[in-house]
């Protein structure tokens, strides 16, 4: 089952870069964008509190996506 993840992901992942230290920027700016938007939201000045939600979870596919290529690229190390 985690190998059929990891080819799905492979495959997803073909036109996007693979290269591991680019999940760890976007993952910083998704987080600023998510403490932004609660600060927001203690403040009452956001509207659209859907908006929390929608950026945790981007954080989380992010995390998964790196994952995932860390368990890539160490496969094809060890397989070398």
């Amino acid at each position: 089952m985690l190998q059929e993840r990891i080819r799905m992901s492979q495959k997803s992942e073909d036109n996007k870069s693979k290269d591991v230290s680019g999940f760890v920027s976007q993952i910083k700016e998704r987080e600023k964008e998510l403490f932004d938007f609660k600060l927001e939201h203690k403040l009452g000045k956001l509207k659209n509190t859907s908006k929390i939600k929608v950026c945790r979870r981007s954080i989380a596919r992010l995390k998964t996506k790196q994952n995932l290529a860390q368990i890539v690229s160490n496969s094809v190390h060890n397989k070398e």
